[in-house]
């Protein structure tokens, strides 16, 4: 015998959607992107199978972790190029049924954003609908579903005629491609989060974070130097020459390889995404910003920061010459005069050279410590966003949006009962 109480997840309503050969029925509050991709390749492999979905596309299922934020996009996307699927929307719709040909279940979703996936045969969540309830449901459910109560599913008899759409059923709508926008930018703005998350932020949402980080590291060129080894350094040479070489070389003069151009290109990006409101406030990006900024500094360091490390190595193999130059002419005679084992200017240009390169070695490894820093997101304090002094000074740093609230937060939504 059948049992009645059933396990129910994903995979399984996807393999019962493949095995389907005739109609297909899924209400929900909405479906997963395992179950989205599953409907979507039935209806275009089997061009006489009929598919009907109702979802809600509000963004509030989401935030309750009633359905993740693929499925709708899915559906929406297949259901102008395939003439046998249907998606509409039910706003608050909570009633979950899946009927595929002549079998049907009924079940309540799980809130994801509080349990975890547990459906086992030890743990039922599903009814399983008699013949008889499949025709029944599809007869009351919706236009489209009554569509499909009229397709045959084998030796079922019909309890009655339906009962007129206007007085009872489930009332739905049409999806259109600008709900589904709609619902992405609110999910966008301001993102679901888990349980134990919400208990951190249940008394405010904010719009806006601290940004910190996000800075070039090891990039100021002009303040690389080298001290001279002390072998040479210890030679005697005429005292104008000295002064100078006895303490440090520098390794770049003249601005011969400025970091400022990279750095005010970085500064630019900064200001576009998380401009810099006066202390003690610092640097604030929009919430929803804060992938785009990433992806810009990914851009970043992948052009810029490695275009600028191509062209500092091959600068600093010009310095490395011109360093061996000028010790070589400052140094030879006295090396030939007070080094025993140097008896000719190249013999003494090879001991130089070898005594200067122990201090130079290191130098090949100096672009690879040039490095962008990650940023860092800190929230704002409640008391911050309701000081009057900062939503000033926000307003005027973001004068294209237009804030919900005065306070520049919004409220937790995660399970309102009205919009």
């Amino acid at each position: 015998m059948q049992p009645f109480f059933v396990p129910v997840n994903e995979e399984f309503l996807a393999r019962k959607v493949y095995q389907a050969t005739e109609r297909v029925f899924c209400s929900a509050s909405g479906v997963s992107q395992t179950l989205a991709e599953a409907i979507v390749a039935a209806a275009q492999t089997r061009s006489k199978l009929q598919v009907a979905v109702v979802l809600d596309s509000s963004p509030l299922p989401a935030r309750m972790g009633l359905a993740d934020t693929s499925g709708l996009e899915i559906l929406n996307s297949a259901q102008s190029d395939l003439s046998n699927l249907s998606v509409r929307q039910s706003p608050r719709l909570r009633l979950c049924v899946m009927i595929a040909d002549a079998c049907g279940w009924a079940w309540w979703p799980r809130v994801q954003a509080v349990e975890p996936p547990r459906v086992s045969p030890e743990l039922p969540n599903a009814m399983v609908l008699h013949p008889k309830q499949v025709e029944y449901v599809l007869s009351s459910f919706s236009i489209d579903s009554q569509r499909l109560a009229s397709l045959p599913s084998g030796e079922v008899s019909i309890p009655g005629p339906p009962p007129p759409p206007d007085r009872s059923g489930v009332p739905s709508e049409p999806l259109s491609s600008a709900d589904v926008h709609k619902r992405g930018e609110d999910l966008r703005m301001s993102p679901p989060e888990k349980f134990h998350e919400l208990r951190k932020i249940s008394v405010y949402r904010p719009l806006l974070q601290y940004v910190e980080g996000a800075d070039l590291v090891g990039v100021r060129t002009e303040a690389m130097s080298v001290s001279l080894p002390e072998q040479i350094a210890n030679l005697p040479v005429p005292t104008d020459s000295a002064a100078r070489l006895r303490t440090s070389l520098k390794l770049f003069v003249d601005d011969a390889m400025s970091s400022d151009l990279l750095e005010r290109q970085l500064r630019r990006y900064k200001d576009f995404f998380c401009p810099s409101i006066q202390p003690p406030y610092g640097r604030l990006i929009l919430k929803r910003e804060t992938s785009a900024f990433e992806a810009a500094l990914q851009a970043f360091q992948n052009q810029e920061i490695e275009s600028f490390r191509h062209q500092f190595s091959q600068s600093l193999k010009q310095q490395r010459s011109r360093l061996g130059t000028l010790v070589r002419d400052i140094y030879t005679a006295a090396c030939v005069e007070h080094i025993s084992s140097v008896k000719r200017d190249e013999d003494a240009h090879k001991w130089l050279d070898r005594h200067l390169d122990a201090v130079l070695s290191g130098l090949a490894g100096r672009p690879g410590r040039i490095r962008l820093t990650k940023p860092i997101y800190k929230d704002i304090t409640y008391q911050t966003l309701n000081d009057p002094d900062f939503i000033r000074r926000v307003r005027e740093a973001f004068p294209q949006e237009s804030w919900p609230r005065h306070e520049l937060y919004a409220s937790q939504v995660a399970a309102e009962a009205t919009d």
